[in-house]
């Protein structure tokens, strides 16, 4: 069945501008409740005004919006005082409200006559539970107030964040949780959980004592796609009136808050969640001498204390910088994610990356309300990519492999310790491995040729697999009561196997495996293919079709929803991908567009189609790695560097293409005069490596009159960073982003499009140009 859809942005644009009804509902509002000043430091541009005005209204009238606003236009400055302003008005009126229905209902408490007694009693008990209610939450809101007024009063009496008390503090013993917890003879780090209900860890304790913390209403939820944009949004709060009044906290993961090194150090972020937990079983059960006799020997995680906790989490909300409350945690020894957690109920601003905000499970361990609450999602031209990358999964043929070999060694070993029951899932998770193996390597009995990439709907994929017979929803449970992935774990590092830092995590990759095969039919497809790096190695891929389906809660459950960047164009594919899938009425969409604030006598584009020599720069897929067009393009950059000053930022379509022209750059000898006018500096792979190198690019174009930096479209640093002055004055794109038309995986996604809403070629194309080149440049 195929839904209503629009074929292009016009129409859309068309029925946004002639919709009367919305147009009544936005200019009412604007006329009626939208302020004049919205706490600025300095006098915003126009469009940064007209920015507010409509963030503003969308957000009093609960609708959902598409907002553009280009690099340079000052947009979350715009989005800080536009959403900050709104809230501080909504509490105010909160607050009016629940006064003015303690008056009304003492009012009629009080002279409530009727010559029927009991409807007279009936009358004054529901407004005296009106009363009750409205007193309980004002009462809850002053005294919410009250402490976070204290709690800023104490960090101004600190110097610099410390006091003797915690100086005199003596030095934490860090390394009896993991060396315990590691012990090789210790049989609870490898047999599997039979009654997993009944763990009793701390976590739920902290749960527990922090749920009754009043949650203050209405919030607002910011998410972007990295912490850097996240970290550097909330030092744009210094820019506004609200910096001091507004209370801020940013979660993220373990992994990025961590503040125990013995677990920090382990990296990986599912091992860090992993023995985070096991440090916070109230005891840990050691096994000593032959006779296998247990006694029971705290071990706990030294920062994990209820009191510290409470303390930063308020201390946090006062603070904002992420980077100053893990310092904070360290200085009082508290941990920095249980306090953001704990720090969620009573912040004003909460800011997480994407993950959390795209993952529904996500959301309840951080116990993140959608209800009541506006959301934006910034940088969101990428926002159907983000939701298909975050429930996407890859699983290669060798994984495959190990993790059969290493459950057969597993169950061979302590099969006389299971029950008959858990015998039963670990043969049907070893009959899934094993059938999913023999499909990589065969299609039907035929070897499976590595030219073929081959495309399976869930079912067929289920069938062409052979585990139509297993239930993925039962055995996706098993794994997790069971705690299978850690004791694997456990249980490979004790065997010491060979390739084990592979091997320690498979069983986390079969764990996301089950959970795709337990999506709706018809939300994604499976894909077996060959990887690109390695042409031995085979895979089973897992795309998202449907983003809408893991989108829809956010749009129907907040109160607002704006979806805001630089560039939102196709915003059609928007419409027809998440907002009518979830529901969402046209008469409920704003959208919203402005022209850049740099006038166009500042900027110089240029489209350059021959080179120096005269040869055509085509970058097609069979001309682009030509040495005579690599020529060309490395002598077009040296000549750019020559004529540019400051910084140039070159982007390239690609991490695979940045490498080959970097490696031509190299053999030709040009790269040796590149260096001698701008150092050359390439976009890291690995996340936590940019910031350095932006810093020494930085250095570069301060103290050495310029460099070069060469970034890849879509990655680290094709958005949310921000070039200013002289860090970027020419911007190089080379070539253009336009996906491979021949993937089969591209193929799909086409198909899937055509059949539901008539609009997949140009979607896909307009997105991977507009949204990544719009951008950059």
């Amino acid at each position: 069945m195929k839904m209503t859809c629009f074929d292009d942005d016009e129409e859309f644009e068309k029925l946004l501008v002639e919709n009367e009804e919305l147009k009544h509902i936005c200019d009412t509002a604007v006329a009626r409740s939208v302020p004049r000043d919205f706490g600025c430091l300095f006098e915003p541009y126009e469009c940064q005004k007209n920015f507010m005005r409509t963030l503003y209204a969308v957000l009093s009238n609960g609708n959902v919006a598409v907002m553009e606003s280009p690099t340079g236009t000052g947009k979350s400055l715009s989005l800080l005082c536009g959403s900050l302003t709104w809230l501080r008005d909504a509490r105010q009126q909160m607050e009016l409200d629940l006064q003015s229905a303690i008056q009304k209902n003492n009012a009629e408490i009080q002279h409530a006559d009727s010559s029927n007694w009991l409807e007279e009693y009936d009358r004054k008990m529901e407004a005296q539970i009106i009363v009750d209610t409205a007193s309980d939450r004002l009462n809850k809101i002053h005294a919410a107030q009250r402490r976070m007024e204290q709690v800023k009063a104490g960090l101004n009496e600190l110097a610099p964040y410390g006091s003797n008390r915690h100086k005199r503090r003596k030095a934490v013993q860090l390394t009896c949780g993991l060396d315990q917890l590691e012990n090789e003879d210790d049989l609870d780090n490898v047999l599997l959980d039979e009654h997993a209900d009944e763990d009793d860890r701390q976590e739920k304790v902290l749960e527990d004592e922090a749920s009754d913390v009043y949650r203050v209403a209405p919030q607002v939820l910011y998410c972007s796609r990295t912490h850097s944009q996240l970290a550097q949004f909330a030092k744009e709060i210094q820019k506004t009136v609200y910096a001091r009044s507004v209370h801020m906290v940013t979660i993220a993961s373990r992994q990025s808050l961590c503040v125990n090194d013995s677990v920090a150090r382990l990296k990986n972020p599912v091992l860090i969640n992993e023995r985070c937990l096991q440090l916070q079983d109230s005891t840990f059960k050691k096994r000593n001498g032959e006779n296998g006799s247990a006694s029971r020997n705290k071990c706990s995680c030294p920062f994990l204390r209820q009191e510290g906790i409470q303390q930063l989490a308020e201390e946090a909300l006062c603070i904002g910088d992420i980077e100053e409350v893990i310092q904070r945690g360290r200085e009082i020894q508290a941990c920095p994610y249980y306090a953001s957690r704990n720090a969620v109920k009573l912040a004003d601003i909460i800011l997480m990356p994407y993950q959390v905000l795209m993952q529904k499970d996500t959301r309840e361990t951080f116990d993140l309300s959608l209800a009541e609450n506006v959301v934006i999602v910034d940088e969101a031209h990428n926002l159907l990519e983000t939701i298909e990358s975050v429930h996407g999964f890859e699983i290669s043929s060798d994984h495959l492999s190990r993790a059969q070999a290493a459950l057969d060694s597993y169950v061979g070993k302590f099969r006389g310790r299971f029950s008959a029951k858990t015998l039963m899932h670990l043969q049907q998770l070893r009959t899934l491995i094993d059938s999913s193996a023999r499909c990589l390597s065969t299609d039907g009995g035929v070897p499976f040729r590595q030219t073929d990439d081959r495309c399976f709907s869930m079912s067929d994929f289920i069938t062409h697999v052979g585990i139509e017979a297993i239930n993925c929803f039962v055995l996706a449970s098993f794994v997790d009561k069971s705690g299978l992935c850690r004791k694997m774990r456990g249980f490979l590092k004790a065997k010491q196997v060979e390739g084990n830092e592979v091997m320690e995590n498979v069983f986390y990759s079969i764990r996301s495996y089950i959970a795709c095969l337990t999506n709706r039919i018809g939300d994604g497809r499976f894909l077996i293919k060959k990887r690109s790096t390695t042409e031995s190695c085979k895979v089973i891929k897992f795309i998202l079709l449907n983003p809408a389906v893991y989108f829809k809660d956010v749009l129907t459950e907040a109160k607002a929803v704006v979806l805001t960047g630089g560039t939102m164009e196709p915003v059609g594919e928007l419409y027809n991908r998440l907002f009518i899938p979830a529901g969402v009425p046209a008469t409920k969409v704003t959208r919203f567009s402005c022209n850049h604030v740099v006038p166009h006598s500042n900027i110089l584009p240029l489209v350059i189609a021959t080179g120096s020599h005269g040869r055509k720069l085509e970058f097609t897929y069979n001309m682009r790695k030509t040495p005579q067009l690599l020529d060309e393009l490395c002598q077009t950059i040296l000549q750019l560097c020559a004529i540019a000053p400051a910084g140039l930022v070159c982007f390239f379509p690609s991490y695979e293409y940045e490498r080959c022209v970097s490696e031509h750059l190299e053999k030709s000898g040009i790269l040796a005069q590149l260096q001698a006018s701008k150092p050359l500096f390439r976009e890291p792979r690995k996340a936590n490596e940019t910031g350095v190198l932006l810093l020494n690019y930085a250095n570069a174009v301060s103290h050495s009159g310029g460099a070069i930096l060469f970034a890849v479209v879509g990655g680290k640093m094709s958005e949310g960073i921000n070039f200013a002055d002289g860090l970027c004055r020419c911007v190089v794109m080379v070539g253009m982003p336009y996906p491979n038309h021949h993937s089969v995986e591209l193929q799909e996604r086409m198909n899937y499009l055509n059949s539901s809403f008539n609009a997949g070629r140009t979607q896909i194309k307009k997105r991977g140009v507009s949204c990544h080149l719009g951008y950059d440049i």
